[in-house]
């Protein structure tokens, strides 16, 4: 004798992965939307002031002999540290 799955059953578990599919589908736009509204945000931001070049460049470097962040890069190979 075999099991069957009441066809209620089937049509609720089909409905739930729907309805996943559709939450995780909503969830993704949201998050892209954010994203490029906070992007766009920067963009007119910078425009307006002037800005210094790329607002998305992070140009802090970590600074392994004191153990800080600087905000710049610096050219005397303090952060070599392969030697």
């Amino acid at each position: 004798m075999t099991f069957r799955t009441p066809i209620a059953t089937s049509k609720i578990i089909k409905a739930m992965k729907v309805t996943w599919a559709i939450g995780r589908i909503v969830f993704t736009v949201m998050v892209c939307a954010i994203v490029l509204t906070w992007r766009t945000l920067l963009f007119i931001i910078d425009l307006i002031d002037g800005g210094d070049g790329n607002v998305f460049n992070n140009t802090h470097a970590y600074n392994y002999l004191t153990g800080e962040v600087d905000s710049f890069k610096r050219v005397d190979g303090l952060y070599d540290n392969y030697r």
